[in-house]
């Protein structure tokens, strides 16, 4: 049985750095047990406002059956995945759900890494994102930003959350 590599998209380049010092003395590039093919950073800032253009998805991603996004839980965030997910080329991109059930759990006790959301998200928006999740989880995502009006950091992560 050939198990399916992994592609993950990040939304900033802050773990990007991270895997490479963790995976440049070993043949061993497994990320939470799934081997992990490429990775891949977009600053989409600017391409949330220009919605005219599409983005450059490498081939080696684009055959990739297993893509993840890992960003900030926050409105930016989950606009960032939903620009991707638009894309044909992403059409199996889906959120990581494990690294996001980290920071929701570990924002409870670490609140240094949660922040105001400085805009409101979209009941559809938040459903569109909340809808990959056990219903729990997609609970507590919905309360962190539409009651509590939380974000959670991505910096919330560590680099052993990734073994």
């Amino acid at each position: 049985m050939t198990v399916s590599k992994t592609s993950i998209i990040f939304e900033r380049e802050y773990f990007i750095w991270m895997l490479m010092d963790k995976f440049k003395d070993t043949k061993n590039r497994n990320v939470n047990k799934m081997p992990l093919q490429s990775v891949l950073c977009y600053d989409l800032d600017e391409l949330l406002e220009e919605k005219q253009f599409d983005l450059f998805v490498p081939d080696k991603i684009q055959k990739c059956e297993n893509i993840l996004f890992l960003g900030n839980l926050d409105v930016q965030g989950i606009k960032e995945f939903k620009v991707l997910q638009q894309q044909q080329a992403l059409k199996n991109i889906r959120p990581w759900i494990s690294m996001y059930e980290i920071m929701i759990e570990r924002s409870q006790y670490d609140k240094e890494k949660s922040f105001e959301l400085k805009e409101d998200i979209s009941s559809s928006e938040l459903n569109d994102f909340s809808k990959y999740f056990d219903p729990e989880v997609a609970n507590k995502i919905k309360k962190t930003m539409k009651i509590d009006k939380k974000g959670i950091s991505e910096k919330i992560l560590k680099l052993d959350d990734f073994a």
